[in-house]
């Protein structure tokens, strides 16, 4: 019960951040080429500075075993998603791709970061990172090819490679592996840059909603059936995973916590760069978000209850 209990407060958290965002944005005090250039700082500093300040710790053989452990349940969590995506969605139109676009992908690092690190502490933010490695390896490939229809070995590998998500966690898995110690300011610096990670993200994300025209997609029976799968199904179906697979408790509630997120932001930005209409992705999210304030509480107690038993 506690742990359902600070899920929902660090969701509501979120929320009041959401709300800043938009009411902003609705003053035009964050204008579009605002946010366009938030999400740049968003993507190429604060992300980046979080997860390599997550590894930023002398090397643990135990720790590193944990990691394999908890990057194998990311893989399986991803790959149910995919498979819950194809089996529930059917059709090839554009809208159908989307959705299984957004069925696939799991708001687990803007917003499943800082609950990982509001249920069981932020020394273990580095396991939800490893969740979002494992994300940025399936949006660039799996993503893509869902989207497109087709994909370049050559260009994928090389947005996969120059990803600055995929670059920093390298970066990060050097510093630990090798236990290299950054500099004491180095190393200040990037923790103030990466505890903007939570506010900046939310805040971004209600500047979008604040753009979009919202109501129409809270009467759309098929926005709440996506944000059932992505919020409901795809979290559910890992509990029995957990149950026969040899992890510790702190990596299974990452996993889950991440599992149980909303749509991610994403599912209203990437779309776009291929030629994708980015207000139902856009409602989309909006809607998994405000569901999830319910549905984060209600899972993860659920799944609190099944793992103690």
């Amino acid at each position: 019960m506690e742990m359902a209990k600070t899920a929902g407060i660090q969701v509501l958290v979120m929320f009041i951040l959401i709300g800043v965002g938009y009411f902003f944005a609705k003053k035009d005090w964050i204008s579009r080429q605002g946010s366009s250039e938030i999400n740049k700082l968003l993507l190429y500093a604060v992300t980046p500075c979080l997860l390599i300040s997550t590894y930023n710790r002398p090397f643990d053989r135990d720790l590193f075993e944990v990691l394999l452990k908890t990057f194998i349940l990311a893989v399986i969590s991803h790959f149910l998603a995919i498979i819950v995506s194809f089996i529930f969605i059917r059709g090839k139109e554009p809208r159908n791709k989307l959705e299984r676009f957004a069925v696939m992908f799991s708001n687990g690092g803007f917003m499943g970061i800082p609950l990982v690190s509001a249920l069981i502490g932020s020394d273990n933010i580095i396991l939800a990172s490893v969740y979002v490695m494992v994300f940025n390896l399936t949006q660039w490939t799996v993503g893509v090819l869902i989207l497109t229809g087709r994909s370049s070995v050559k260009d994928t590998l090389k947005k996969i490679i120059l990803n600055p998500g995929v670059i920093s966690i390298l970066i990060g898995q050097i510093l630990f592996i090798f236990s290299i110690k950054l500099p004491s300011p180095v190393s200040t610096a990037i923790g103030f840059i990466a505890n903007m990670n939570t506010p900046i993200a939310m805040i971004l994300v209600g500047t979008y909603m604040a753009r979009t025209k919202i109501l129409p997609y809270f009467a759309n029976p098929r926005v709440y059936y996506i944000s059932f799968l992505r919020l409901i199904v795809i979290p559910l179906l890992m509990i029995p995973v957990y149950l026969v697979f040899p992890a510790n408790n702190f990596s299974t509630t990452a996993n889950f916590v991440a599992s149980a997120c909303p749509i991610a932001a994403l599912a209203a930005m990437f779309p776009a760069n291929y030629g994708y209409e980015p207000d139902y992705g856009t409602g989309a999210v909006t809607v998994s978000t405000i569901l999830s304030v319910i549905t984060i509480p209600l899972v993860t107690l659920l799944f609190s209850k099944i793992m103690i038993m």
